[in-house]
């Protein structure tokens, strides 16, 4: 019986170790996980900072944007006030019918909106006019 007790002893020692080095081996498991899951927190956290100042960054810059459109805006008011009622009508019709591009460069013959050249007899007639226009498109023209 004491010999029979003595194996079980022996048994259960063995499992006993087996259980404690899975455990220790569980144990060391676990703390590299918790480091990397403390290393993860951290790049977290920085990653949040980076985000917050690039969002205050973004908002600084729509802030000038806002401020600069405004500013142009007030510019253009007192610019268009200047221009003949009619002329500035024309232009606004052509920015809706020629997708926002109403006025083209005339370039020799050629008009910069649609690229056609004009006829010499054409040009000559079109430089008669007080308003430049292609013939073709129809935009104002303006010579540099």
């Amino acid at each position: 019986e004491l010999k029979s007790l003595q194996v079980e002893i022996k048994a259960l020692n063995t499992t006993r170790e087996s259980q404690e080095d899975e455990l220790l081996a569980k144990i060391d498991q676990t703390d590299k996980i918790a480091g990397q899951l403390e290393k993860l927190k951290q790049a977290e956290i920085d990653f949040n900072k980076k985000a917050e100042n690039l969002r205050e960054k973004v908002l600084l810059v729509a802030e000038d944007i806002n401020k600069a459109i405004v500013d142009k805006e007030k510019k253009k008011k007192n610019i268009v006030k200047e221009i003949d009622a009619d002329l500035l009508g024309l232009y606004q019709k052509l920015r809706r019918e020629k997708r926002g591009i109403a006025v083209a460069i005339l370039s020799g013959l050629t008009c910069g909106g649609c690229y056609m050249e004009m006829p010499q007899i054409k040009n000559a007639e079109m430089r008669q006019a007080e308003i430049w226009r292609c013939p073709n498109c129809r935009r104002i023209l303006i010579e540099l």
